[in-house]
């Protein structure tokens, strides 16, 4: 792109960070030069890549539309790159159609750009689009410079397409290639992982995880690819070491965040609805009426197997699950201006319970499409915390609570590589992943002492021992038939773009490995084992 006066030096500067991967920098300098001129062009594109690179979707897609208002028609090259980026920012924020819209623009300005046709495909294989991905993966030179990445992403298609031997071909490939790319690196070692290459992808990635040149995503994934590797060769002090590192690759950047950059904090918001619960006047939540038309919530704390219900569900003929849809739910938390905890002050205006509901109702049409199926489950599992909202404005309302140990649970999200959210944040230490998890169940157990709920409590290792005993109640729960689809859940899964991090897990058939897993754990778990042992003792968990 042409810098443009007044604001050309600040620019300049701006260009210059990005290309030293001095992100935080190059978007001062591009604040610098748009308080001179607030529309110009590089500026906007400069600040919008310098978000998108400190993993600030969302703000970077907001910069990004703006730029490409400003740059002009006689500017296709400055379009293209402004769309590219775009893509890049849709897809962080799993919004994948709308990635392939903006990618196709580009082809349609530079129909020979492989970078791309690559970004394409990357957006196709999100959709679970595996042989539409594959076609346009193809089409990529495989000695070019995106040639290792394009392998990479065909061996994921590969394995969607049940492809084993062919993916492993082309994940081992594409590593051989381009050994410290860092996208190819992930690809490979998800791969080797799933082969049994446990020490090699484990001594592979911990000699590059902490390269300043990779993303601070890509260097929390990799350390956490790393954890899982120690854990397969039973090196359980060093899997937690890794964990807790690549935890700390978030902790550091969110410490770096930008200035107005905040999250809620949900641990103290879910500590304030129980005490709304506590001072509610007795009669707040009405009876609910036997005819009355209500939604079902599948919630629970995270990593407790709402993913692998979700699938399950899914594959019933007479059931749509909706997939973590915060937009639902976002009238709700405006009307009250704020969380659950704001439900008795300030509380809802009058009449605004019916315009909620019906708002919802429009979402739920949105989402599930008309006519609607039997069933249509709203999956959002840390509407867990939300519950009293929710069983003011619908009495009648199911809840499925998904259930697992709760020291597994806490173990998992300690763990996981998450995108992170307010939610998610609190899972980046133990001690508060522990405090939230109480919290957060604290919640819907306060409500149910106060008000009748309709709920079916479903344990995770029940699935994995009796699948069908298991999801036989919960349909009967659900007033629905038994359907034989619902063992095909794991080709259900592949089918599908899952927007969580149990994706590539429910995808394979049922394994009890993830059962008991904070056994070998214990030592690092000893903190918080006094705050979980109510909960386990509770929801019927062995002590030991």
């Amino acid at each position: 792109m042409n810098a443009q006066a007044p604001g050309e030096e600040f620019a300049r500067r701006a260009l210059e960070h990005l290309r030293a991967l001095r992100f935080a920098d190059a978007e001062r300098a591009a604040d610098m030069c748009l308080s001179l001129s607030p529309d110009d062009r590089n500026g906007l594109y400069f600040k919008g890549v310098a978000r998108l690179f400190q993993g600030d979707g969302s703000g970077a897609l907001a910069v990004l539309d703006r730029a490409l208002e400003v740059i002009g028609a006689d500017n296709p090259r400055g379009r293209f790159l402004c769309q590219l980026n775009r893509c890049r920012a849709l897809m962080a924020l799993d919004r994948f159609a709308d990635a392939q819209g903006a990618i196709e623009e580009c082809l349609s300005v530079e129909p020979g750009s492989e970078e791309a046709r690559l970004k394409l495909g990357e957006a196709l294989l999100s959709q679970s689009k595996a042989e539409d991905a594959l076609c346009e993966l193809d089409k990529i030179a495989t000695h070019g410079r995106h040639g290792a990445r394009a392998a990479a992403r065909k061996s994921e298609a590969l394995e969607l397409l049940g492809r084993a031997e062919d993916a492993a071909r082309a994940a081992d490939d594409a590593i051989a290639r381009a050994p410290d790319d860092v996208v190819v690196a992930r690809v490979w070692a998800n791969n080797a992982l799933d082969r049994g290459e446990a020490v090699k992808v484990a001594a592979h990635l911990a000699d590059r995880a902490d390269d300043p040149a990779w993303p601070p995503d890509e260097r929390m994934l990799a350390w956490s690819l790393v954890g899982k590797a120690r854990e397969r060769e039973r090196d359980f002090a060093g899997a937690h070491a890794a964990f807790a590192h690549a935890n700390q690759v978030q902790i550091d950047r969110l410490a770096a965040a930008p200035a107005g950059f905040a999250l809620r904090d949900t641990l103290a918001a879910a500590r304030a609805t129980r005490e709304m619960i506590a001072n509610a006047p007795e009669g707040y939540w009405s009876d609910p009426e036997a005819d009355d038309p209500s939604p079902v919530f599948l919630i629970g704390f995270p990593r407790s197997g709402t993913t692998l219900l979700d699938q399950i569900l899914s594959s019933h003929a007479e059931c749509t699950v909706i997939e973590e849809r915060q937009d639902l739910h976002a009238p709700i938390w405006k009307a009250l201006g704020g969380g659950a905890e704001k439900l008795l002050e300030p509380g809802l205006a009058p009449g605004e319970e019916d315009r909620l509901r019906a708002e919802y109702d429009a979402g739920l049409s949105r989402y599930a499409g008309e006519p609607r199926a039997r069933v249509v489950i709203d999956k959002l599992p840390l509407l867990l915390t939300s519950t009293p909202v929710l069983r003011r404005l619908w009495p009648n309302a199911r809840f499925i609570l998904a259930l697992r140990d709760p020291r597994d649970a806490v173990l998992s999200n300690y763990q996981q590589a998450f995108v992170i959210n307010s939610d998610m944040a609190a899972m980046l230490r133990l001690e508060t992943a522990a405090a939230f998890y109480d919290a957060a169940q604290g919640v819907f157990a306060d409500l149910r002492a106060r008000a009748s709920c309709r709920v079916f409590e479903i344990r995770y290792e029940d699935v994995v021992d009796d699948m069908e005993g298991a999801v036989a109640a919960l349909l009967s729960f659900l007033d629905l038939p038994w359907d034989d689809g619902v063992r095909a859940y794991a080709e259900t899964a592949r089918k599908r773009a899952i927007r969580t991090p149990s994706a590539r897990a429910v995808r394979q058939p049922i394994y009890r490995s993830a059962v008991g897993r904070w056994r070998a754990y214990r030592d690092q778990l000893a903190p918080v084992l006094e705050t979980l042992a109510p909960w386990a003792e509770r929801f019927g968990y062995p002590e030991a």
